[in-house]
């Protein structure tokens, strides 16, 4: 038996076409329908990366999309989107599948012919009695929304099912495709005539109809369908009146499949239906066509949704009205979904209005994201209208739009913020988060964060987020800021502003203090990214910051982590191999705010300006060589930092001065200017790429000249000159073994099969430089301390590789990797660094020193883990930095681990603990102690719980640091928006 199809490509049909009133067919089910169609005994298999599952009657319906792949029996069909009908019908042989597949284009060049369809708007009906199964990456288990390619699949199944109940159909015993006449297109011949029919211009122009607004419950095509246990039909010359008692159900839906319709569906213990009088042929049919309707009132439990929970309305009473479109509910509850339709919210109103099909008003409001009366967090407003419109950031989505009057937002009962005004989407309620706590530095704190385009009245822009920070100190005093994200045309980019009138004591990272009297302190960051063109990007910063100790006090994680603080801008062009970059850098502030910078140099760099222009792995004669170069010119000078070690809050012998010297005095006491020098650098490097047995060999050599202008480097060193010269030559060498054992099997190590990888490589390298980078005040890390001398690194990765997961499942694991380098340099190499490391593609910005380094991954199970990492320095013979840990995965709700770490150049020992455990669906505990073992005293502790409601998390959080000799405690709310 062979797999028999029915196939045919045709366009959507517009326009409505009528069908019985007694029976519509919608397309959107196969119920009632048997397919006349043999059925095959082949399987039926979907694949898909996402899609939408629902069902209507005995229908279950499929919406597939990204990479779908389709297989019945021995066909094949690929698309990237498709819409799938499935039923099941009894036989005398046992159930038979009926389903009806719609694509919006069919594509599989690889398959045989006559095995697959091609084209767009491919309709396909089949039947199967093999299995049916789905492999989808994401399936969300709801409807679809509604959009023109549901609308073009429900409209060509409902031609084909009129068709069908129209006449007898004969059992198909093969497929066909039909495909619909294209008018051959006319190509004009040079020299030749063009036919007038092709040169014909039209001589008027239709105008497109006037159109009127039509009541949303009066839209043409439209029917009210009803049952009940009793119905009684008053009829007169005024009016028809329809009582219906007893489980009543009412439709109003439509005649014809059309896209954006909401159908409606009233269930009620009561019910009397005011029409038109006439046309009672209908009403015995339980059918009454929508535009006779005046009015529908229930009572007694009464439910109203659309679309199959779209929205869900509950009531005691009820009353539509036809001919105003609109409807009244009297202590109503509407529940509706935001969040792509995963998350449930609900209204509770004392009288409640459906203006149209999408919005509501309310008088006395609360609406709350749970089905209890109170609920843990609720939006409280004297009146508010509720609007369900497209989402502005999902295109397959809808959002609640909310405009609302002295709204309240309530814990439970209590108050606990006012505004006279809120639009904005359900998702933007005003209050962020709140956090209430105590820090010895600080006082008693209350940190906020709000939404401020709702605090406005303001609908929030689509291109960003934003936040308005409110800060209450009682040893401080009042900290105001603004934060926002922000995406509009080709650009994207930050501004963060924050100040206050600082009246307290900073205490900064290094555990010092730094006395503010009533002092306005605050920072202003702007960072953009513009794609101008193709090829051509602009960025741009601007970076301003009251005081030396702002940052380090009020933002510590900036300050040990952030990239350096400029004011840039920095334009590049880049096309292929090759970039083009414009810096211009001028610093608005003359301190430090990074604490790598201060721990390094203690000074900035302003570029005015800075041009180079770089070509990268450039192919020379036929791919046998390789190019890389740039060239840079630059105008710069030194910007030192005017503090004082007292006033940035660090020990003064961190500097090797007084706690009141000027760091600036002592950079010009070392010879150090800060005039304007110009300079000229220019690098190529050329590299052969070559293949010896199993063996990869890149010999490498590169040229260097650096010229500056304007210099006065004497006073830093006799030795220094305005020309530096720099060579260097080299070669590369890897390659890699492996070998596979089949036959491991171990089930307390969790080996199936093994994989052994061996990469050994090996890089030697020497530098000159005319000028030793001892003589050179360092301006850029990437010119000035070049590396010269001689080199040797010696490399071995080991990889072992195995299977896991269990059959069906089977996926390769590195479980254990060990890493290994050994790095010479010889003895003129200049030492810059007590943790040195080796740059295998750029040699000469390494920093030399003799050392073994080594790192080990290691997974003995997938709940397992250990890494760990270290230096041995061979020329002071011992361990230069190290780390270790662990960490386990015991269950689901329980995770464990351990880090040691240890640093020789600033005398520290650490070891860190760490568990999370989630102690129930609610409550979850974080606990991290870190003990410092040079000091034999505890170094931080970092407790947290979370305790999780459906609309807000509630976290406590205890931390100490002893550097700062600070404790902090603190309570917060982070409201999940609704």
């Amino acid at each position: 038996m062979i797999l028999l199809l029915e196939v045919s490509q045709t366009q959507a049909t517009q326009g409505d076409v009528p069908v019985s009133s007694f029976s519509p067919i919608r397309g959107d089910r196969l119920s009632g329908f048997v397919l006349p169609i043999e059925p095959t005994s082949g399987d039926v298999q979907f694949n898909a990366l996402r899609g939408w599952a629902w069902s209507i009657d005995d229908t279950q319906r499929l919406r597939l999309e990204g990479d779908v792949h389709i297989s019945i029996g021995s066909y094949r069909f690929t698309s990237n989107r498709v819409l799938v009908w499935l039923n099941r019908i009894p036989s005398a042989d046992g159930l038979i599948t009926q389903f009806a597949l719609f694509f919006d284009e069919s594509r599989s060049p690889t398959s045989p012919a006559g095995l697959t369809a091609s084209g767009r708007n491919i309709f396909v009906t089949g039947s199967s009695r093999g299995e049916v199964s789905l492999d989808i990456a994401v399936l969300h288990d709801r409807q679809a929304n509604r959009d023109g390619f549901n609308q073009r699949g429900e409209t060509q199944l409902a031609d084909y099912l009129r068709k069908l109940n129209a006449q007898p159909q004969t059992l198909t015993t093969h497929h066909a495709t039909q495909s619909p006449k294209v008018k051959e297109e006319y190509y004009p011949v040079p020299g030749g005539k063009v036919p007038k029919e092709h040169i014909s211009l039209p001589t008027q122009v239709e105008l497109p109809p006037e159109e009127h607004p039509t009541p949303w419950l009066q839209q043409p095509h439209t029917v009210v369908r009803f049952s009940a246990h009793q119905i009684h039909v008053e009829t007169s010359d005024i009016e028809n009146v329809i009582t219906a008692e007893g489980s009543v159900v009412l439709e109003y839906a439509s005649r014809i499949s059309r896209s954006g319709f909401r159908e409606i569906s009233l269930s009620a213990e009561r019910a009397v239906m005011f029409t038109d009088p006439g046309r009672l042929e209908e009403i015995a049919q339980s059918n009454v066509d929508a535009e006779m309707v005046r009015g529908i009132y229930l009572e007694g439990n009464v439910v109203a949704q659309s679309n199959n929970g779209e929205y869900i309305v509950r009531a005691p009473k009820m009353y539509y009205d036809f001919r105003t479109g609109q409807a009244i509910m009297l202590n109503s509850i509407l529940r509706t979904h935001i969040r792509g339709g995963r998350t449930p919210i609900y209204a509770r109103a004392e009288e409640m209005r459906q203006l149209a099909d999408n919005q509501w008003e309310a008088q006395h409001v609360r609406i709350l994201a749970s089905e209890f009366y109170t609920g843990h967090l609720a939006l409280g407003a004297s009146k508010a209208t509720i609007t369900r419109q497209p989402s502005s950031a999902y295109s397959q989505e809808e959002e609640n739009h909310l405009d609302s009057r002295n709204i309240t937002l309530r814990a439970g009962d209590l108050p606990i913020f006012y505004w006279p005004v809120f639009r904005g989407t359900l998702h933007s309620i005003p209050l962020k988060s709140i956090e209430v706590g105590t820090e010895d530095n600080d006082g008693a704190r209350i940190l906020t964060k709000w939404n401020p385009f709702s605090l406005l009245g303001l609908r929030e822009p689509t291109w960003g987020d934003s936040d308005l920070l409110i800060d209450v100190f009682s040893k401080r005093g009042v900290g105001v800021g603004f934060e926002m994200d922000y995406k509009v045309a080709a650009s994207e980019g930050m501004i963060d502003l924050y100040g206050l009138y600082d009246d307290g004591i900073d205490r900064t990272s290094s555990g010092r203090e730094v006395n503010y009297d009533e002092e306005f302190r605050g920072l202003a960051l702007w960072e953009n990214r513009t794609r101008l063109s193709r090829y051509w990007s602009l960025q741009s910063q601007l970076s301003y910051i009251s005081d030396p100790t702002f940052i380090t006090a009020w933002r510590e994680e900036d300050f040990k982590e952030r990239r350096e603080y400029e004011t840039s801008l920095y334009l590049k062009y880049q096309k292929n191999r090759s970039a083009f970059t414009f810096l211009v850098q001028q610093e608005l502030n003359d301190f430090i705010s990074n604490s790598y910078l201060l721990a390094s140099r203690q000074y900035q760099v302003e570029h005015t300006p800075d041009m180079t222009y770089r070509l990268i792995g450039q192919p020379l004669f036929k791919d046998r060589a390789n190019y890389t170069g740039h060239l840079s010119a630059t105008r710069m000078r030194f910007r030192f930092d005017q503090s004082t070690p007292a006033e940035l809050g660090v020990r003064g012998r961190a500097f090797g001065i007084g706690e009141n010297d000027v760091i600036e005095d002592e950079l010009v006491r070392r010879g150090f200017r800060d005039n304007y020098v110009g300079r000229l650098d220019s690098r190529h490097e050329f590299s052969r790429p070559t293949t010896w047995g199993i063996f990869r060999i890149v010999p490498f050599a590169a040229g260097r000249a650096t010229y500056y202008e304007n210099a006065d480097f004497e006073p830093y060193s006799a030795d220094s000159d305005e020309l530096r010269l720099f060579g260097s030559v080299g070669v590369r060498v890897n390659t890699q073994f492996q070998r596979v054992f089949n036959d491991v099997e171990h089930r307390l190590l969790d080996l199936h099969r093994l994989r052994h990888l061996i990469e050994p490589s090996l890089t030697l390298w020497y530098g000159y430089s005319t000028v030793s980078a001892e003589d050179l005040p360092i301006y850029d890390e990437r010119v000035e301390p070049l590396l010269a001398g001689t080199a040797i690194r010696l490399g071995l990765r080991n990889t072992f590789q195995t299977q896991r997961g269990g059959p069906g499942y089977w996926h390769s694991v590195d479980f254990l990797t060990i890493d290994t380098e050994l790095v010479l340099h010889s003895n003129d190499a200049d030492q810059r660094s007590p943790a040195p490391f080796f740059m295998d593609f750029w040699p000469e910005y390494s920093y030399p020193g003799e050392y073994f380094h080594g790192s080990v991954s290691y997974l003995p199970s997938d709940s397992l883990s250990f890494v760990g990492e270290g230096i041995y320095d061979l020329d002071e013979g011992g361990i230069s930095r190290g780390s270790f840990g662990v960490e386990l995965r015991h269950s689901l709700v329980l995770t464990s681990s351990i880090e040691y770490r240890y640093l020789e150049a600033s005398n520290n020992e650490l070891i860190g603990l760490g568990w999370v455990y989630q102690l129930s669906p609610k409550y979850r505990l974080q606990l991290n102690p870190q003990w410092d073992m040079r000091q034999d005293e505890f170094r931080a502790l970092n407790l947290r719980v979370t305790r999780r409601f459906p609309d807000v998390d509630f976290i406590v959080q205890v931390r100490y640091d002893s550097i700062r000799d600070e404790t902090t405690f603190g309570a917060s709310l982070n409201f999940i928006t609704f």
